[in-house]
């Protein structure tokens, strides 16, 4: 029955029942890792929780014998006969001499003191306060910076080795590194092996994505965002919870708790399968037939029934007309054949020089499919695609990580507030989700970016203008906390979605990698925007505000792509921005609908 045929791996899911029980538990196992994920991203905001210090005193154990005298000038000012005082600040130690009538600053020769044990923080435990501050920031900005590696090693071996091999070896290089973190014995190591971290979490994260949109049939592929992001904010919930059941507790205690979430390979190893849509692109049919044999049991489905219907060569009725396909809310159809093009007058563009490129180039292009990215740019609309793609990009990066880092300095409890935070992640999803295809994927882009600008703005007008530690001012300014969380974890899930599908086929993917270079670059700032706080409080709501309010500008210039096909070369991507695109793309579809 098989011979000579393809089996589809589209229609096997659709014969075992689109979403069945098999295709649930292998969400949920699958899911388990963005608990690691999440944490080893953003644990700092918890393991390097901000502690109350001042200079140490001189003591026997604490004496220097570089002070140029300043321990017997100490010591003596504590006589009842001294004409010293000494004022131990929070980085320095004033001495004031009421004989000499001067005041003299020293550094904190002696060391610190803070508010509770040292164990309690990686700041007590490795005193990166004063001149030492931005330490911290810094592994968190090398967090980011190993994420680009990740990035490139972990979709390599995702394809080659398989989805199920890279999450389990990344998860079992997170739980030694994790564990590494926390016997760290000064910041070197720390700060080499958040780096490293860094590289591992992008290695299992893009798998993951992957694996849960490979587990779904193409109607049905949406729903995997709602699967990351709920998992997403059940991890970021239960990071919260840990971090406060453990809060008496040294940080090294909590770092190791925390990357026993990384065990959760076990269950991925032991009871979840290789991704059957990865298996049979990769000639591994056996082990495909083996794991759908499976699928079938789980699901109640007569396995011979659901291989007939993964070697047929009839197109499946899903309960939906083709007209509806075409417009189905995955908006993904089949390339236009050029004899559709011809017959509607689609696909035709002006020879304005400032505008496009020549005929010939873009029919060669097309044919060879060598279009290269710089090739793209001396486009001017396309130009403008790109430049839109890197704000946007960069924005939505900057802000989200700046608002997740800095919940700490909201007023009341930390450990709610970012439980909260962690929670805005779904009613985001449910935004972009619902709104992607009714209003349209640039309308809805504009509107989470429009929501993030209005939420940091005002967080930026209330910290300079009120009193934001007490009172109603304190609620208002956490509630528009949340309120740009929403935008700006949004704006991660349209621009993922929306902007790729302004490029042709051929640089789509390049397209996508550069902006992921300019969203690594906003998320490795992140880190830095609290210490413009420290010097206008006001500072970070206006820088962000004003990043998203750019968004917004540049989303303007872009078309809308809601119920138009995916371009595959440039002259049909150039297409869009004629008059009667609209007219084009509504022929294309009742032609379609006529040779069907």
């Amino acid at each position: 029955m098989a011979a000579g045929l393809a089996l589809k791996a589209d229609k096997v899911f659709y014969a075992l029942g689109p979403i069945g029980k098999y295709q649930i538990l292998h969400l949920l196992m699958v899911s388990l890792g963005v608990f690691p994920a999440l944490i080893q991203l953003l644990d700092n905001v918890f393991i390097g929780a901000a502690v109350e210090q001042r200079c140490a005193p001189p003591s026997q154990n604490r004496s220097s014998a570089h002070d140029g005298g300043l321990t017997s000038v100490l010591m003596s000012s504590s006589l009842p006969s001294s004409n010293i005082s000494v004022t131990y600040g929070e980085c320095s130690i004033m001495v004031n001499a009421t004989t000499r009538g001067r005041v003299e600053e020293h550094s904190c020769v002696y060391g610190f003191e803070y508010d509770g044990p040292r164990s309690q923080s990686v700041i007590s435990q490795l005193d990166l306060v004063c001149d030492k501050e931005q330490l911290l920031r810094l592994t968190q900005t090398l967090v980011f910076a190993g994420q680009g590696l990740g990035a490139i090693i972990g979709p390599f071996f995702s394809d080659r080795f398989g989805r199920k091999p890279t999450m389990v070896g990344a998860n079992i290089g997170m739980l030694v590194l994790g564990m590494t973190i926390a016997v760290a014995p000064n910041y070197i190591v720390f700060a080499i092996t958040k780096f490293l971290i860094g590289a591992l979490q992008q290695s299992l994260y893009i798998p993951i994505c992957i694996y849960t949109g490979e587990m779904l049939p193409t109607d049905y592929r949406r729903y995997s965002i709602i699967v990351n992001t709920v998992a997403w904010s059940a991890a970021g919930l239960s990071m919260s919870v840990v971090a406060f059941l453990m809060r008496e507790m040294s940080w090294r205690y909590l770092q190791a708790a925390l990357t026993l979430s990384s065990l959760f390979f076990l269950v991925q190893l032991c009871a979840m399968d290789e991704s059957i849509i990865w298996l049979l692109a990769n000639g591994r049919k056996k082990e495909a037939l083996k794991c759908i044999k499976r699928a079938a049991r789980w699901n109640n489905k007569d396995f011979e029934e659901v291989l007939k219907a993964g070697y047929s060569d009839d197109i499946m009725d899903m309960d939906a007309t083709e007209e509806d396909r075409l417009n189905s809310e995955n908006n993904v159809t089949r390339p236009v054949l050029e004899e559709e093009k011809s017959a509607n007058g689609c696909g035709q563009h002006n020879q304005e020089e400032d505008d496009s490129i020549t005929r010939s180039e873009a029919d060669t292009s097309a044919d060879t499919g060598k279009i290269s990215f710089i090739q793209v740019l001396r486009v001017r609309r396309l130009f403008i695609n790109a430049v839109a793609m890197w704000a946007t990009w960069f924005s939505a990066s900057l802000c989200y990580f700046t608002l997740y880092l800095m919940v700490s300095t909201l007023a009341g409890d930390k450990y709610l507030n970012y439980v909260l935070t962690s929670i805005m992640d779904i009613p985001a999803c449910f935004i972009f989700f619902f709104g992607f295809n009714k209003i349209g994927r640039r309308s809805v882009t504009i509107l989470l970016y429009s929501i993030l600008a209005a939420g940091t703005f005002t967080l930026g007008l209330i910290r300079h203008f009120t009193d934001t530690e007490s009172g109603v001012w304190s609620v208002i300014t956490l509630i528009m906390s949340l309120v740009s969380i929403v935008g700006g974890s949004g704006c991660f899930f349209s621009i993922f979605f929306y902007l790729p599908e302004l490029f042709p086929t051929n640089v789509r993917n390049q397209a996508t990698g550069f902006a992921s270079c300019f969203a690594r670059v906003g998320a490795m700032i992140s880190p830095f925007m609290a210490a413009l706080a420290g010097v206008a409080i006001w500072a970070p709501g206006l820088v962000m505000g004003v990043f998203a309010s750019v968004a917004v500008f540049l989303l303007l210039l872009l078309p809308e792509t809601k119920d138009k096909q995916l371009p595959q070369t440039i002259a049909e991507m150039e297409s869009w921005y004629k008059k009667d695109s609209s007219r084009c793309d509504k022929d294309l579809i009742d032609n379609r609908k006529a040779i069907i």
